[in-house]
């Protein structure tokens, strides 16, 4: 248990001073409402019930909550996760958006990924690159600059798409004023609706997964590794079930300030690796550095899992139980296809958030006297 203190405290250190080096400090840190008129020369980082940002952000926006809304102008990236999600107005660079409820209104500079049970994309929105979406339900519309990837079971596809289209799922509908300039390519095991008034300039190109599957070399690999990655977790359970359980609680408890947290983890680790790599002197500290973070990523899997076992089974006591049950939820949205790259980034954000957390409390600031 002391190596694992040890371990969880050099991570905090170094994510420290990582934020201090890129100077997270003279941001607009944590502020939860920007409102119409006011400039934030900087990366805004923002967490709370109701995030709310009217201004202007000449920098990256990160933000966690329950509900966020973002209608003002953003010359950077846009990074958000809640259960309502709303962006509007100007995003230069990239959107990347995850909730339960996500709508997109925005006009996005570059590309868009968005995951949610409801994704909802506005005819306002405009993409000007790529569009990658994974949900339940999802509606397309407005205009993508070049290709769309979606994945979910049932959506609805009204826009104007640059080139292609590629889907994956249940069921995809194609409505009246729908415009692809490329080829749409579903994979499904039934057949796309497509009522009149569609256009698609390229081939329509038909596939099911169901009955091209052979050999199953890569499938096999992949059970290989879910199974390791869930004997990981029930040994880690097993060995510290309470140390486990407190951990995941602070996720529970403000699961805002987690996700932002390990949001930051994602830019500050390999920084803070970087700077003190470059020099000789700092090398076996950026060997244990890799080390850390390596730990952290192999941690952040068995924490959230947790989290989510705790979440869907909220009266059950049984450590092992709950630990079971969250890996095998998480595993599966590991494999959902399109969005099971995002799951696995919110996987680590969690994760890391509600480990990096969880050691800040643990442990009082040093005292450096001698008596």
């Amino acid at each position: 248990m002391n190596k694992l203190k040890m371990a969880l405290v050099a991570v905090l250190l170094l994510g420290i001073s990582a934020l201090a080096m890129v100077g997270i400090g003279h941001v607009q840190a944590l502020a939860t409402n920007v409102p119409t008129g006011k400039v934030v020369d900087g990366s805004l980082y923002s967490a709370g019930n109701h995030v709310v940002v009217n201004g202007t952000i000449n920098g990256d926006v990160f933000c966690a909550g329950q509900d966020i809304e973002v209608n003002g102008t953003v010359h950077g990236d846009v990074i958000c996760a809640g259960r309502s999600v709303v962006i509007k107005g100007v995003v230069d660079g990239n959107v990347r958006l995850a909730g339960q409820e996500v709508h997109l209104e925005a006009t996005v500079g570059r590309s868009a990924t968005v995951a949610g049970q409801l994704v909802h994309i506005s005819e306002k929105a405009k993409i000007g690159q790529d569009l990658t979406v994974g949900g339940n339900k999802s509606t397309v519309m407005g205009t993508v600059g070049r290709d769309a990837v979606i994945g979910g079971t049932n959506t609805t596809v009204g826009a104007t798409v640059g080139r292609n289209v590629r889907f994956g799922g249940t069921q995809i509908a194609l409505v009246k004023g729908t415009v692809i300039n490329g080829t749409v390519t579903y994979d499904t095991n039934r057949d796309i609706i497509k009522e009149p008034g569609v256009t698609i300039k390229g081939a329509t190109v038909h596939t099911d997964s169901k009955q091209k599957r052979s050999g199953g070399g890569i499938s096999k690999f992949m059970f290989i590794i879910a199974i390791a990655m869930t004997a990981f977790a029930m040994v880690l359970v097993l060995v510290l079930p309470q140390q486990v359980h407190k951990v995941s609680g602070v996720a529970v408890a403000g699961l805002g300030k987690v996700v932002l947290t390990g949001v930051a983890s994602i830019f500050a680790f390999p920084l803070a690796i970087g700077i003190i790599g470059s020099t000789v002197v700092g090398l076996p500290l950026a060997v244990l550095g890799v080390l850390i973070m390596i730990t952290v990523i192999l941690l952040s899997g068995p924490i959230t899992a947790y989290y989510l076992g705790s979440m869907l089974f909220a009266k059950w006591k049984n450590p092992i139980q709950i630990m079971a049950v969250g890996a095998l939820v998480l595993l599966f949205l590991y494999a959902l296809p399109v969005i099971g790259p995002l799951c696995m980034l919110i996987g680590y954000v969690i994760g890391s958030g509600a480990l990096l957390l969880s050691a800040r409390r643990a442990f009082p600031k040093p005292v450096y006297k001698v008596d």
